[in-house]
């Protein structure tokens, strides 16, 4: 089973609809996913998944371990399970530690092919909690699109490299801008008309920003005297990755 953290460095992000959506799309191609809904903050994948907002909680059954409550045949345990929807959880050490260990690592998953954790946001006491009692070594970041964000999204990848999790990709949320704009300024006076979408420009800012961010990871790649190759990765094999530069020339292979 692989575990994938999705994280964000601040709240509001999309990371919860992001979850969702990349379930939903591993399970378009046949596998079978889980989500540990891990936001001790904002517990809202259930919300997500049922919009009818029946009652669920985790059934404990004879060997001590908990059943997911499955969703469009996606299996789920969440924080909402643990805590109260509309109150704020303000737990540290020993009684957080039993917390999510009550909706992960106690749970009977079954024959998973992924299970998604949606973390909290930023990198404080429950967000160390989570990696350490998971076991956690891939995570895929959430951001919008502001210097602040990308600042921090580089100190939350110092902090991936000292726990050794792997850094699988970043996702610019832009969606929540246009939102914004179109729906919410006019309820606080801010009368805006004409929104559309421009994509060239979008892809545009959007390099800019992949070229801001993987430059970062070059720099500490040669600060810590990693050898790395620059093209376009492919699985070969199911142990085998080939790398290809522009001109499709393979310039090495992995095992």
């Amino acid at each position: 089973m692989e575990k994938i953290a999705i994280s964000s460095t601040k709240g509001g992000v999309g990371k919860s609809s992001i979850t969702v959506l990349l379930a939903k799309y591993l399970q378009s191609k046949g596998l079978k996913v889980g989500i540990v809904d891990a936001d001790i903050y904002g517990p809202n994948i259930l919300r997500l998944l049922d919009f009818e907002h029946k009652q669920h909680e985790l059934i404990l059954k004879k060997n001590n371990l908990f059943e997911p409550v499955v969703i469009d045949d996606i299996a789920l345990s969440s924080m909402s399970f643990v805590i109260n929807q509309d109150q704020a959880a303000a737990w540290r050490g020993p009684m957080l530690s039993s917390a999510i260990k009550q909706i992960t690592t106690k749970v009977e998953w079954g024959n998973l092919d992924f299970l998604l954790i949606d973390m909290p946001p930023g990198t404080g006491d429950a967000y160390l909690t989570i990696f350490d009692d998971i076991k956690i070594k891939k995570s895929l970041l959430i951001a919008v699109d502001d210097e602040l964000s990308i600042d921090d999204l580089k100190k939350t990848d110092n902090l991936f490299n000292k726990l050794n999790v792997n850094q699988i990709g970043i996702i610019e949320n832009l969606s929540e801008n246009f939102h914004k704009a179109k729906k919410d300024f006019n309820k606080q006076g801010i009368e805006v008309e004409g929104i559309k979408l421009n994509i060239e420009k979008m892809m545009s800012n959007k390099n800019k920003s992949v070229q801001v961010l993987t430059k970062g990871v070059e720099f500490l790649f040669k600060k810590n005297k990693v050898t790395y190759f620059k093209g376009k990765g492919v699985f070969f094999s199911k142990n085998d990755i080939v790398v290809y530069e522009k001109d499709n020339k393979r310039i090495k292979e992995e095992i």
